[in-house]
């Protein structure tokens, strides 16, 4: 099957399902990780500024609907009123306040049919019209047997009505006579949902061409606007689609979508132009300018926005089915930027051109747009200029940008929420025109910053775009700082957990000199929004110390370093074995110890250590003990680990060998390095007089060597070092720990086979 028409391209079924998975491959790859992977998270044009309700759910976004909800922002989906609401209300103002409408919905809708006597008679006691509860009961049981015939294909799951028993056609008349037999005794009311029923039999029977004989003879018959008339109306355009006339089909479909509220999304489900030839038939059903105005709208929520646009406003330009269709444009236009800005910083190896600005944008798009905003001559012209300004600050064309937006403030509604996104594409127009650092425009950004995440703290989740506005403008800003050799501005804006600030006890030293006195109210800002206290930075510190063996400072600098320096560790990082086993640590009882007193007590035990005989080799061995568990392969890997995990490996590098060959975290370098503890254990075995501790510290040292190649040799190739395991073999195998070694460690059993 092919779709063609006017204003997009033939598109084959294989196009179509190659393009939304490169979509989907471009999400995955641009998200960065984020907590939602579609436009949620990379719109920064609010479509709510039209102040229309009831088509939220018509928004642009990923999917067909526009619901959107995120991990962290959670947001109520839209919803219009259920058929069942609306029928209940007509019903209540049927009988009136003398019948409440609670218990006159569960007799219309949970009640069976054999008990709709019982149940009525005490529901109905205070009514006067006794007639006309007579006949909207025998009207309720009719309906009642109908449900089942109308429902039976649901029942029967995604497989439809394949297995379901074939359908008892003498009873579908049956009950159509009935109806039919009632009708001419019935009041208004009535007589439309008898009419309503025959239709549902009629089409649930797969009476197609009997169905819409019967919609064109009785179409007139329904007054006013209730919900049997387009109930009826709809089930009409199921059996004209069915019947494969699409263009009458999607005219009725049309009808219902603009007209009745409880039936528009399956309404627009319905809509399917299959070709040029259905389409002008659709737009010759339409009996006046605003149902081809609906049908433009339709299609352009459908397929082709700026065709519909073109086509209403020549139609009508004060048409206010238009406002929707300029903001999902807008918002299609943020689609289309973002998936190109991700083509262009990934650099994915795929067969897709990555495009300027302007024409990720579309030149056409913005010429026509821009064409209706200069006219003015909408009923909204503010939205059409904030619209181009948007388009104008996308395409990089910040100056025009701000113009367009300044003519759109000076006539938009005092109303919050258009003024607010007027200032965030204002913000986002003159971010994107920075292209260095240019210190005359960071009062502006201090103030608009703040303001933005007052928007962003005050309306959590009611104005997610803030948050989106706020996170990509600190991150562009961010690469300006760094590529201005500003590296502590450009971490501030956005943090990075690898910068390699915090791989140097200097670098570190920088942010908290900056955050102790920030001078201006750019300065004043950055210091507010970077995540990390005095007493963080301390303890990144004191680890970056603890690490490169300056236990002197690494002591004293824990102390300074906060409540995460106090608490607990897991185990005892003075504990070893000849088989590690961390989680037997953390089970067994042990001396508690926190990273202040693990940091004070391997600076004892290195003063210690620097002595001679067997006091000494203890302290040392302790002291190996302890470099090695706090490295990665250790027990203790909470004294490394902080509240933003800035040492912590990507642990992905570590398993995956060629595919990551290197860390993706440099900072954490320092917890895989094993030379301090090498060192302490080569020490001890010199210390040592006693054999059976000579043996454990060689092995120990041995355990070093094997860590250190699995760390430089992460696919496992190579030629292993043994150093330490032959030395055990030569001089320590009349041992009892050497045994012990034997049994417990396998690696090294399979070095004595080989």
């Amino acid at each position: 099957m092919k779709i063609s028409l006017p204003g997009f391209r033939t598109l084959s079924v294989g196009s179509v399902i190659l393009l939304a998975i490169l979509a989907a491959v471009i999400r995955i790859f641009g998200s960065g990780g984020s907590d939602c992977e579609d436009l949620d998270c990379r719109s920064f044009f609010s479509p709510g500024i039209i102040q229309s309700p009831h088509e939220r759910p018509f928004f642009f976004r990923d999917n067909t609907f526009y619901e959107p909800f995120t991990l962290f922002r959670p947001f109520p989906p839209a919803k219009d009123p259920p058929v069942q609401a609306v029928n209940l209300e007509e019903w209540a103002a049927y009988f009136g306040p003398a019948v409440p409408k609670a218990e006159l919905s569960n007799l219309i809708y949970k009640v069976p049919a054999e008990d709709v006597a019982n149940t009525a008679s005490p529901l109905f006691q205070k009514y006067a019209n006794k007639d006309r509860v007579t006949k909207a009961l025998e009207y309720l049981l009719l309906a009642k047997r109908v449900e089942p015939i109308a429902t039976r294909s649901a029942d029967q799951g995604w497989q439809g009505n394949v297995s379901a028993k074939p359908l008892d056609m003498t009873l579908v008349q049956e009950l159509i006579d009935s109806a039919e037999k009632k009708i001419p005794q019935s009041d208004k009311f009535l007589a439309e949902r008898y009419r309503l029923q025959v239709m549902r039999l009629l089409y649930y029977s797969s009476r197609y061409a009997d169905a819409q004989n019967y919609f064109e003879q009785f179409k007139n018959s329904f007054g006013g606007e209730g919900s049997p008339k387009y109930r009826f109306m709809d089930l009409a355009a199921g059996a004209y689609y069915k019947d494969k006339k699409f263009g009458k089909a999607n005219y009725l479909f049309s009808l219902v979508f603009d007209k009745f509220l409880p039936l528009r999304r399956s309404s627009y489900f319905s809509f399917h132009p299959m070709e040029d030839g259905d389409w002008n038939e659709t737009l010759a059903l339409a009996k006046n300018v605003h149902e081809r105005e609906v049908l433009w709208q339709l299609l352009g929520i459908y397929a082709d926005g700026m065709a519909a646009i073109e086509n209403i406003y020549k139609l009508n330009p004060k048409s206010e089915l238009l406002p929707l269709l300029v903001v999902r444009e807008v918002n299609k236009t943020e689609h289309d930027w973002t998936a190109n800005q991700d083509l262009y910083r990934n650099r994915l190896f795929i067969r897709t051109e990555v495009k300027s600005d302007l024409a990720a944008v579309g030149t056409m798009r913005l010429a026509r747009l821009k064409m209706i905003a200069d006219t003015g001559n909408t009923t909204k012209p503010y939205l059409w200029r904030l619209a181009v300004g948007h388009l104008l600050a996308l395409a990089g064309d910040s100056r025009m940008a701000e113009t367009y937006i300044a003519m759109a403030r000076k006539s938009m509604p005092n109303v919050p929420e258009i003024q607010e996104q007027a200032r965030m594409s204002q913000l986002f127009a003159r971010t994107r025109a920075i292209r260095s650092i240019d210190r005359s425009v960071e009062p502006y950004l201090a103030s608009e910053f703040e303001w933005l995440r007052n928007s962003i703290d005050s309306k959590r989740g009611a104005n997610f775009r803030a948050d989106n506005l706020n996170w990509w403008a600190l991150g562009y800003l961010s690469q300006i700082y760094q590529n201005g050799s500003d590296p502590v501005r450009a971490l501030m804006l956005t943090d990075s957990t690898a910068s390699p600030l915090y791989g140097t006890v200097d670098g570190i030293e920088m942010i908290l000199a900056f955050k102790r006195s920030p001078a201006t109210s750019f300065d004043k800002f950055l210091v507010k929004n970077y995540k990390y206290s005095i007493e963080e930075l301390q303890e990144l510190g004191a680890i970056k110390l603890l690490y490169s063996g300056d236990l002197t400072n690494a002591a004293e600098t824990f102390k300074l370093a906060g409540e995460n320096a106090q608490r607990e560790l897991k185990a005892d990082p003075f504990m070893i074995h000849i088989k590690d086993c961390h989680e037997c640590d953390f089970k067994a009882p042990h001396t508690k110890y926190t990273k202040v007193t693990f940091a004070d007590r391997m600076l004892a035990l290195s003063r210690a250590s620097q002595g001679q005989g067997d006091e000494a080799a203890q302290a040392s061995f302790e002291l190996a003990n302890g470099f090695y568990n706090m490295s990665f392969y250790g027990n203790g890997r909470e004294i490394f680990d902080t509240h933003h995990h800035n040492f912590y490996p990507d642990v992905s590098s570590l398993y995956y060998g060629p595919v990551f060959p290197s860390n993706g975290n440099p900072n954490s370098e320092i917890v895989f390095n094993m030379d301090l503890a090498e060192k302490y254990y080569v020490q001890t075995m010199n210390l040592f007089s006693n054999k059976e501790n000579k043996t454990k510290a060689a092995f120990m040292a041995a355990k070093t060597e094997q860590n250190r190649f699995f760390d430089t040799h992460r696919d496992g190739k190579g030629d292993q070092p043994w150093t330490y395991f032959k030395l055990l073999k030569d001089s320590y195998s009349d041992t009892q720990y050497y045994r012990e070694i034997i049994n417990e460690c396998g690696t090294f059993r399979a070095y004595i086979a080989r």
